[in-house]
């Protein structure tokens, strides 16, 4: 009895501990969620603070990025004026030269015109003198003609007068004294008479020799006259003579070298016109020049400006981000504060309600009729046991942990466990799930195979005690052939490039057998008479695709041509693993595959299941799928270098021009005109210009990368050369993004793959670097143009772009490491 007592007491004071425990676990599971909203409220501020000043930063860097292009437009700028300011001396020297020219030019001009005018006065003024010396020469001529005539006269009346004077007056007759008086009287009369006359010859003498005095004058004038008239003809003969020197003169010296002059006037006349013409030419373009520089320049100013706005925005924006720095500086010190002073509360609480629960159960203890106070060494043991017990908590919580750290990482996810959404997380555990029953199943199948092994190990044991006269080194080889059994894999379709591709592939591959080859045209042919470099694999005949049995096939290769896989495919059991390297599962929306490959599409349920297969982008869809599409050579070589970019938004997704190059193998095996060696050697020429039928397939890889439509331009050309592709790729790069950005980007995407390979800065791609082998190389360059980037990215295009990819794919549809039978390194030369 006394034990029930006691019993009882210890479970009613074991109960009472517990429902202490619960009281105080349920203050500290509110004094946890107090401090737990506290903690966020704080980690919210810190955020906020980061992240004002992470967006200070950017800015500081994008004002920077202004201030530096400001300087390169002032520089800019001085460098235009500087060149404007040489443009316009030459300009003004060249307008001075020309002003110079025209000045010499008109020079000579009014020189000739000067000689002109000199030589027509020259022959105007001699025929003027010409004429008024015959003037005064007629003149005098009839002077002397009229003295001629005046003398004889003269001379004449002289003579009679005389005659007269001489004759003797009266006679000896009677009657001489009767007329005595009258004798007188005409003796008087004759007295006076011949006073008279003598007065009148006198006269006349006097007259005489005035004339003749005249007539000497005259002669005297008519000599100097005519000595004036000699000198006047003389002169005029001397004048005529120079006139017949000078026009001699002119005619055979001078005049040839004026002649000569003129020309070379002439020429030089030309050659200034043509000058002139070629300055005003260039005045023109200067002038042009000078107005595109002008034009340069406003819009440079314009710039500035809009450069100068954008900068005082950033200055405005700056501030406000200082001052909103500032206002949550003080509002992340005022909440520290009420931290502190919520931290302070707390404790007051936690004491006011630890000290109330004492109290509590201390007056519920003394209701009961127990002893108020509290055991302490029990408390201590309680929480010692509750310490444990926490501690016991959070090692299964971190254990817990790890094992779904490890489980994530299992199902391919290699985030942290904080950036991973409850939807990835299940997504990926019902994915692991998948690959675990596929597992089971396999493992079934592997204990299966093993029980058959361990069969025939044992009937290899009874065959090597009965016939002991084998060699031992045939009993080994045997035995190391039946220990390994492969996955059987079918070819459709092994008679093409791709398809003898993959057997080549697959010849040294430990963990895949071909078990079946399909080809029509080639039904009942081994595969050594259609490629001679595969005569000495050990492989079935091939046979038409309606006679294949595919019960003896695990996984599948279909390269059949597009249009003809859908139906076949169809016709496949379920159980099979199946890679298409054909279009007709790459396009997930049927009407566009319609409208580009110009058929309907037939399996419109398989198309939803395929799985698009570029390998290192879609690695965990492609684990765990039964269908799936490889993509084409030129998606694969474009798709991988612009994917992670455009996630990343490093580029912009407009403007992204293609221009991809190919080798002759990537157009088929089929006999066609165009592929002809003399269509396709000695030159490169394009194809499927703007209408090619891998532009829709890239367009849907890059809109799904970036969320939103995509279009790109893409060119394919053919090349002179059996097997390679190059696609070089000129995108914008996003604001604030450099080439080195790019670079560094793809070079952490890639850094932990085995076959895409970034190689060294300005290190250029080639595709000799890359035959027969399954890696893709790749590399970024700036452009000349600022802000936009060239992309070099080199395949195989039978290999990586095609046969090497699907591989890959399978072997991890199979469960088996990727890079499985594809570590062949590449061909050289």
């Amino acid at each position: 009895m006394y034990f029930c007592q006691i019993a009882e007491f210890q479970k009613g004071h074991a109960e009472e501990k517990e429902e202490e425990v619960k009281l105080l676990e349920r203050s500290i599971e509110e004094l946890e969620c107090t401090i737990n909203v506290l903690e966020q409220k704080v980690d919210i501020v810190k955020g906020e603070a980061e992240r004002q000043r992470l967006q200070r930063e950017e800015l500081e860097l994008e004002l920077l990025g202004v201030k530096e292009q400001m300087h390169t437009v002032e520089n800019n700028d001085s460098d235009v004026k500087r060149c404007v300011a040489e443009k316009e001396k030459n300009l003004q020297e060249a307008l001075q030269r020309l002003q110079l020219l025209e000045k010499e030019i008109a020079g000579r001009d009014a020189e000739i015109s000067q000689c002109k005018a000199h030589i027509s006065e020259l022959n105007l003024h001699a025929e003027a003198q010409a004429s008024e010396y015959k003037q005064k020469f007629k003149a005098l001529e009839a002077m002397v003609e009229l003295v001629k005539s005046e003398a004889p006269a003269t001379s004449s009346s002289s003579n009679k007068l005389e005659r007269n004077t001489s004759k003797p007056r009266g006679s000896g007759s009677p009657f001489k004294c009767i007329g005595l008086g009258l004798v007188q009287q005409i003796k008087s009369e004759r007295d006076e008479e011949l006073t008279a006359g003598k007065q009148r010859i006198e006269e006349l003498e006097a007259l005489a020799s005035s004339r003749q005095k005249e007539i000497f004058m005259l002669k005297a004038r008519l000599a100097a006259t005519e000595s004036m008239t000699h000198d006047v003809i003389r002169d005029l003969l001397g004048v005529k003579l120079n006139m017949k020197s000078y026009a001699n003169l002119m005619d055979n010296q001078q005049l040839h070298s004026i002649m000569e002059e003129a020309q070379h006037q002439n020429v030089k006349a030309e050659v200034k016109e043509q000058e002139i013409v070629n300055l005003k030419q260039q005045i023109n373009e200067f002038v042009k020049e000078r107005n595109g520089w002008l034009e340069e320049i406003e819009r440079k100013q314009a710039e500035m400006m809009a450069a100068h706005v954008a900068l005082e925005k950033l200055r405005q924006h700056d501030q406000l981000l200082e001052t909103e720095n500032e206002m949550l500086k003080t509002e992340n010190a005022n909440h520290k504060k009420r931290v502190m002073e919520l931290e302070l509360e707390i404790k007051k609480l936690s004491e006011a309600i630890l000290s109330r629960v004492k109290e509590e159960l201390a007056q519920f203890r003394a209701a009961n009729g127990r002893n108020p106070y509290i055991n302490f060494d029990e408390e201590q043991q309680l929480e010692k046991r509750l310490k444990e017990t926490e501690e016991e908590r959070l090692q299964l919580a971190q254990k817990l942990l790890g094992l779904c750290t490890t489980v994530l990482k299992a199902a391919g996810i290699t985030q942290p466990t904080s950036e991973i959404s409850p939807s990835a997380a299940e997504a990926a555990l019902e994915q692991l799930k998948n690959r675990v029953i596929c597992l089971e199943r396999e493992l079934q199948d592997v204990k299966l195979k093993d029980e058959i092994k361990n069969s025939k190990v044992k009937k290899l044991c009874l065959r090597a005690s009965v016939a002991t006269s084998a060699p031992r080194s045939l009993q080994f080889e045997e035995f190391k052939a039946q220990k390994f059994e492969k996955f059987r894999i079918g070819v459709l379709g092994a008679s093409g490039y791709t398809g003898s591709e993959i057997i080549r592939l697959l010849a040294n591959h430990p963990n895949f057998q071909i078990t079946l080859m399909t080809a029509d045209r080639k039904a009942g042919q081994s595969i050594g008479s259609v490629f001679p470099h595969l005569v000495k694999q050990d492989l079935p005949d091939m046979v038409a695709v309606k006679d294949a049995d595919f019960s003896n096939v695990d996984a599948v290769f279909c390269c059949l041509p597009h249009g003809t896989t859908q139906e076949i495919i169809k016709g496949l059991p379920s159980s099979l693993k199946i890679v298409d390297l054909s279009a007709d599962f790459r396009l997930r929306d049927v009407g566009e595959y319609e409208e580009w490959y110009g058929q309907p599409h037939s399996a419109e349920e398989l198309q939803k299941e395929a799985v698009y297969g570029l390998t290192e982008i879609s690695r965990t869809k492609i684990q765990s799928a039964r269908l799936v599409a490889n993509p084409g050579c030129y998606p694969t070589s474009i798709q991988l270098p612009l994917i992670p970019l455009i996630k990343a938004n490093l580029i912009e997704v407009k403007n992204i021009i293609i221009d991809s190059k190919s080798g002759v193998s990537g157009a088929g095996r089929g006999a066609k005109e165009a592929n002809l060696y003399t269509e396709i050697a000695e030159g490169i020429h394009s194809y499927g210009v703007t209408r090619h039928r891998h532009v829709p397939e890239i367009e849907q890889g890059l809109s799904e990368a970036a969320k939103s439509k995509v279009t790109v331009s893409f060119t394919p050309h053919l090349m002179p050369m059996s097997r390679g592709m190059q696609s070089t790729i000129y995108v914008e790069m996003a604001p604030g993004a450099s080439t080195e950005d790019l670079y560094q980007h793809l070079r952490n995407f890639y850094e932990k793959e085995e076959f895409v390979v970034l190689l060294k800065k300005n290190e250029i791609p080639h595709t000799r670097h890359v035959r027969g082998s399954n890696y893709c190389l790749m590399n970024v360059f700036p452009d000349r143009i600022p802000g936009r980037a060239i992309i070099i990215s080199v395949i195989d295009n039978l290999v990586k772009g095609a046969s090497g990819q699907a591989l890959q794919n399978l072997n991890l549809m199979m469960g088996i490491p990727e890079n499985t039978g594809l570590l062949s390194i590449p061909l050289f030369p």
